[in-house]
């Protein structure tokens, strides 16, 4: 369900690895979201940025169309 948001943060030169992105799904899993997009950004940064000089870039993937919503 999450993997075109995590080839959209690929493609905009986000260095998310598997492990990372398998790292999110867990957390979705544990239902630490639910139903609250912000709260739904803020997880999925702090797990898979690593790097303050990709924020900008994990935001341009967050904003694509599509990239994540269900």
């Amino acid at each position: 369900m999450f993997l075109p948001f995590f080839q959209t943060l690929r493609e905009e030169g986000v260095p998310v690895s598997v492990r990372e992105f398998l790292s999110f799904l867990e957390a979705m899993a544990a239902n630490l979201v639910i139903y609250d997009p912000e709260g739904f950004y803020h997880l999925a940064r702090t797990v898979m940025v690593k790097d303050e000089r990709h924020i900008d870039r994990f935001d341009r993937a967050f904003a694509h169309p599509g990239a994540w919503r269900v």
